[in-house]
């Protein structure tokens, strides 16, 4: 049965709790890391990143 043990491990009740806090942080930071991801973009040149365009289209 051993196989079975991540499976257990993955869909425990504290690891769902933690993914749901996970997703609570990045609606409540998202302007936080849309600023940090175009901070990001000004040093390496660029002004457009996939995950600079899902934080905006969320808006």
């Amino acid at each position: 049965m051993t196989s079975s043990e991540p499976v257990v491990i993955n869909t425990s009740p504290e690891k769902f709790r933690c993914h749901q806090f996970f997703n609570l942080l990045l609606k409540e930071e998202k302007k936080t890391l849309k600023q940090w991801i175009y901070r990001g973009n000004e040093k390496s040149g660029r002004t457009q990143t996939p995950a600079n365009s899902y934080y905006s289209s969320k808006d």
